[in-house]
């Protein structure tokens, strides 16, 4: 009895933690991987990215490795609570962003923030300090505490070249204001002949050259030449040899693909030796994984989209032959498709199978998702469906029939309560 419920406990637990990412997923107008490589040229359409000139609500934000943000989608202020999830930055009296946050209806909130180099990283607000020869940024939770933000961190500073005229390295800092332990704390940024970011190399706190998380030694971007663009299109990854190397997902250089409406429609795998390869999939076949929009897969991934929209509808994994590839066998599932709410939330996610038909896991029923959100934007529901759009379990074992969670949260945001519910509607579990 006490390992059944033991079990029980660590399968709640597990579904319970992968929710918590899942409530940050799919916020604003934008949540494709990459969505855009744009410039800050005159004429730029409305889908491009320009730096920040002014406060204001925007629909879009991105950071580079230099910490500069640029955004898109500017925002009247009486739009903003109308809009879902939007940016609000701020200026000091010298016209420099002194703090920007993600807000919906008015309140701060968790969401997923983006950098240029298409990695992800979750928390509500950046406050940015002005020094001499350097700006200090601190991250902060939706409570506003000090959290963890770009590259791991809880602040950074970045040293500032006069003769450059750049931001020209980043000091990674933990909670206790100390520099990073681990595999890197340093990221040393060089810049190309257009003033664009060319190079990143990374150091630990004693100055000693390292490789980052993903294996990287020294990441080299490539750029759109026909415009000046902060967006690469090519990152590969260098040893210390000056050679290509794979990195943890046996990856070696990234191309991505726009349309002429700046949004990302393929992302492109290479090898060492520059020939097609295949990012490998390093998870368990489960759904929570691969179902993100940023996750991509197999030799490509490519994105497709509605009319003008910038959300994707559909994602596919592909392999080298441009054929539709499954994930694995535990859950072979070759494409994603994405629904959403008004206010650009993903209200559903249904995985199809390589023949683009609904299709489930070796440990889940499960071949749709959806989610429900109070007014607040907190996550409220999630449900699962079969292939018949009928109500399924989330998991096949028998000690844990979860087919609904449900959450309550307080006024700030913070999840309170959790319930799990069985295919018959009833409550099993409540946290």
């Amino acid at each position: 009895m006490f390992m059944t419920q033991y079990r029980q406990y660590l399968t709640i637990w597990w579904i319970f933690s992968f929710l918590l990412s899942f409530t940050l997923m799919g916020c604003g107008a934008n949540n494709e991987k990459g969505n855009t490589n744009t410039s800050s040229n005159a004429g730029a359409s409305a889908y491009d990215f320009a730096p920040v000139k002014e406060a204001g609500y925007y629909a879009d934000l991105r950071v580079m490795p230099n910490g500069e943000f640029f955004v898109r989608g500017k925002l009247k202020d009486e739009e903003a609570d109308k809009s879902g999830l939007v940016y609000k930055v701020e200026m000091n009296d010298s016209k420099q962003v002194n703090q920007i946050t993600s807000i919906y209806k008015g309140k701060p909130i968790n969401s997923e923030w983006r950098d240029t180099l298409n990695d992800t990283y979750i928390f509500a607000a950046v406050t940015i300090e002005y020094q001499e020869d350097y700006k200090k940024y601190v991250f902060q939770g939706e409570d506003m505490s000090i959290c963890r933000g770009l590259y791991g961190a809880n602040w950074i500073r970045y040293k500032y070249d006069k003769k450059r005229k750049n931001y020209i390295i980043a000091y990674l800092y933990d909670n206790k204001e100390e520099q990073q332990g681990g595999r890197y704390s340093q990221i040393w940024i060089e810049y190309g002949d257009r003033g664009q970011i060319a190079k990143l190399s990374y150091f630990n706190k004693n100055g000693e050259r390292v490789s980052n998380n993903n294996k990287h030694y020294e990441t080299r971007l490539k750029y759109d030449e026909s415009k000046a663009s902060v967006f690469p299109i090519e990152v590969a990854n260098y040893g210390q040899d000056g050679s290509l190397i794979p990195d943890n997902y046996g990856i070696a250089k990234t191309v991505y693909v726009y349309d002429v409406k700046s949004r990302l429609t393929e992302v492109r795998y290479f090898g060492p030796d520059e020939s097609l390869g295949f990012k490998k999939y390093r998870g368990t076949g489960d759904l929570w994984d691969f179902t993100s929009i940023s996750y991509t897969y197999g030799a490509s991934t490519k994105y497709v989209y509605a009319d003008d929209g910038i959300m994707p509808v559909k994602k596919m994994f592909l392999g080298k032959e441009g054929q539709p590839i499954a994930i694995n066998g535990n859950y072979p599932c070759a494409s994603i498709v994405y629904t959403y709410t008004n206010e650009g939330r993903i209200a559903s996610k249904s995985m199809l199978g390589t023949d683009d038909m609904p299709c489930t896991g070796k440990w889940s029923e499960a071949s749709k998702i959806v989610y429900g959100y109070n007014d607040k934007g907190d996550m409220e529901s999630v449900s699962f469906y079969g292939k018949d759009n009928n109500r399924v379990t989330r998991d096949t074992r028998p000690d844990v029939p979860v087919s609904i969670i449900k959450f309550k949260y307080d006024d700030n945001h913070r999840r309170i309560e959790t319930s799990y519910f069985g295919t018959d509607g009833k409550v099993f579990l409540i946290q």
